[in-house]
Order: structure tokens, then C-alpha cells, then sequence
């Protein structure tokens, strides 16, 4: 890895982790005040009372092969998993569904392999845009 795709993997880091650690309690707050305010249509709403979910937009895509590769080795590694006993059917489908069902972000599991690939590939769709300065 070069120290350019580095710098580009920091940067999407960064941001990561201020949208996380900086602007989702401000967020949840509002959303929490919004639903409890009266003046809405409806009414003043429980936000114990629903389900909800803020997720923040992905800040890098990979491409449709490289999302079917990567689905695929997951539900391979899901059935060795199965077949071995080491999970159920349940803990599988809550992983990967979640209680809001199929959603399309997959994740990665932080090996070096891993990270190299997503990292050349992020690297890349960045050199590609002219974001290069």
C-alpha cells in the first residue's frame, strides 16, 4: 500500500469516526426532541416506543463484482459456521439481516487482506474522480 492510498483510507476514517462520535449524538438528540414535539402531525410521539435506525450515507461504494464476490465469501464463511455449530440460523439471520432486513452494507472483517483491497479500491475510484488535488 502507498502512502497516498493510506492518506485517502485516513481521510475516509476521519470522517467515519467524527459522523459516529460527533454528529450522531447531536443527531439522535434532535430526532428525539422532533418526535417528542407536539406541534407535529400526530403529536407528540414515545421515542422508546419505535424502531428506528440513523445510518449515515456510505462514504465510498465498491463495485457490483467486488459486492457479489464479497457476499459470497460471507455466506460461505455463514455456512461453515452453520455446519460446525458454531452459530444458529437465527444469529446468521439477525447478523446479516437485521432487524430492518437485507441492506446492502457488508462487513469487512479488518484482516490485511481485506483492508489492502478496500483501500487499493477506494485509491483508485479517488484517482479516477480527479480528487487528487
Amino acid at each position: 500500500m502507498t502512502g497516498a492510498q493510506y492518506d485517502v483510507m485516513n481521510y475516509y476514517s476521519r470522517i467515519a469516526a467524527q459522523q459516529e462520535n460527533e454528529l450522531r449524538p447531536h443527531l439522535e438528540h434532535l430526532i428525539r426532541l422532533l418526535l417528542w414535539c407536539s406541534d407535529e402531525l400526530g403529536g407528540s410521539i414515545d421515542p422508546a416506543k419505535i424502531e428506528r435506525e440513523l445510518k449515515f450515507n456510505p462514504l465510498w461504494e465498491v463495485d457490483a463484482q467486488t459486492d457479489a464476490n464479497i457476499r459470497k465469501t460471507v455466506a460461505e464463511t455463514d455456512n461453515i459456521y452453520l455446519t460446525n455449530g458454531v452459530l444458529i440460523a437465527d444469529e446468521v439471520r439477525e447478523t446479516r439481516f437485521g432487524q430492518f432486513g437485507l441492506t446492502n452494507i457488508t462487513k469487512f472483517s479488518g484482516d490485511e487482506a481485506d483492508l489492502e483491497k478496500m483501500t487499493s479500491e477506494v485509491y483508485s475510484d479517488w484517482k479516477e474522480r480527479g480528487n487528487h488535488g
